[in-house]
């Protein structure tokens, strides 16, 4: 799951080089999971992403809590220091909004049925199932971008 992914990610993540970046997008592939990806999105605009990441995390993971409802994200968000005026503003902005319906496309158009998955420049989906465990998922993802990096540096060359 995600949630074990998380760590090793953190841990990848430190090793990338400066020209690589790595992008986090909530997985939406069906309309119950829309508020989770509100939730994130919301959270990040809040700047409170690494404490409330966790959080829903631990809330969904640990706790086995669903989090399928404004007000027991809510509560979550104002558990966690958030005010309640706040995190309404956000849930419910135009701009949170959006950002989920391009989520959804993304997943949509990655064709993204499971979590944790990684796309390595727009057009390389890494799954679990197809890498065979999570660390190999970080494997194939440095191969990828090495090669994308190497791609670059020739066209860059070209020019």
């Amino acid at each position: 799951s995600c949630y074990n992914f998380e760590p090793l990610l953190g841990q990848w993540k430190k090793q990338l080089p400066d020209d690589v970046a790595l992008l986090p997008s909530p997985a939406v592939w069906s309309p119950p999971m829309e508020p989770h990806a509100r939730a994130f999105y919301a959270a990040q605009a809040l700047g409170v992403l690494d404490t409330m990441h966790n959080a829903l995390f631990a809330a969904m993971h640990v706790d086995r809590k669903r989090l399928s409802s404004e007000d027991e994200i809510r509560a979550l968000f104002v558990a966690n220091g958030v005010s309640e005026e706040d995190f309404n503003k956000a849930f419910n902005s135009f701009g949170i909004g959006s950002q989920v319906r391009q989520a959804v496309a993304r997943a949509k158009g990655a064709r993204i049925s499971g979590t944790p998955e990684m796309m390595v420049a727009g057009k390389y989906r890494i799954s679990t199932r197809k890498a065979g465990s999570q660390a190999n998922m970080l494997k194939v993802a440095d191969y990828l971008i090495a090669k994308e990096r190497s791609a670059q540096q020739a066209a860059g060359a070209a020019d």
